[in-house]
């Protein structure tokens, strides 16, 4: 059986127009100061729970409240995110942490 690697992952971008530089970032890995640009697609938010409930009804595990707060499949908070490919194929459907 394949495996997939246990990590996060994380994207930043910077583009420059005029005098102004913009900012965003996509993952679950950064960590940086900077005004808010965008909301977190976080399953703490309950338009998140709603949307992907919506998005998986014949899922009843995609969103759950595990380990003292909500989390997609159990395991982590982000509800889009570059990598975690356990949580997308069901090939490597499997908790990185076991």
């Amino acid at each position: 059986m394949s495996r997939a690697a246990a990590s996060g992952s994380c994207c930043l971008l910077g583009a420059i127009s005029g005098d102004m530089l913009y900012v965003t970032n996509a993952g679950d890995s950064c960590s940086t100061v900077s005004e808010r640009l965008s909301t977190e697609h976080n399953v703490a938010s309950e338009e998140v729970r709603r949307e992907l409930t919506a998005l998986h009804p014949d899922n009843g595990e995609v969103v759950v409240h595990a380990r003292g707060t909500w989390r997609v499949k159990g395991i982590v908070q982000v509800a889009r995110a570059i990598g975690d490919v356990y949580l997308k194929t069901p090939e490597f459907k499997h908790d990185p942490a076991v």
